[in-house]
């Protein structure tokens, strides 16, 4: 599948100042593939995911807190 993601406009996302560009949804495997864009100094605050979230970083920095406990691999 192509995505022309150049041709598809940033829509609001989940907090003020974050956008995303759905590029693939497979809603019988609660999978969705985004592109996400966040303003400087934007905090997302508390959320929860469906299933695993993975993430590419493009640019700029991106800091994660979490009070749970990462398990070791």
């Amino acid at each position: 599948m192509i995505v022309r993601t150049e041709q598809m406009p940033w829509m609001p996302w989940a907090a003020p100042g974050t956008y995303c560009k759905v590029l693939h949804m497979d809603r019988s495997h609660v999978k969705t593939t985004l592109m996400i864009k966040v303003d400087a100094n934007t905090p997302l605050g508390k959320h929860q995911h469906m299933g695993d979230a993975e993430a590419y970083l493009l640019e700029d920095d991106f800091v994660l807190r979490t009070s749970t406990p990462r398990s070791s691999i």
